[in-house]
């Protein structure tokens, strides 16, 4: 998988090719989302393990750190605009990523 990645405040974006080391992959629920995503990890946090927002044009919209041990968390996607994105869990050198689509919260 290839993936461009485009770190906020760069002048250019940096091409980075990620590989999936294990074949379990990102749960998340639910998809489409309005406000909130619940990810399912497929393996535990480490120390240094982080969940990343990526817009198809490969900007990095939000990063938040995992706590160490956990196999779920929760991203916020309220302030995102409808369309498809990219999320990418970094653990340590492994990588998983799930697409997934924000859509407004309906209203009567």
């Amino acid at each position: 998988m290839l993936i461009i990645l485009k770190q906020p405040g760069a002048s250019r974006p940096a091409s980075l090719a990620l590989k999936e080391k294990r074949a379990k992959k990102l749960l998340l629920a639910p998809n489409p989302a309005t406000d909130h995503l619940v990810v399912t990890l497929p393996y535990p946090a480490t120390d240094h393990a982080v969940l990343q927002v990526v817009s198809v044009s490969g900007n990095i919209l939000s990063s938040k750190r995992v706590q160490k041990g956990l196999l779920q968390s929760a991203i916020e996607t309220g302030s995102l605009q409808e369309g498809v994105y990219l999320l990418v869990y970094r653990n340590g050198a492994d990588i998983a990523s799930a697409k997934f689509v924000k859509q407004l919260a309906y209203r009567r």
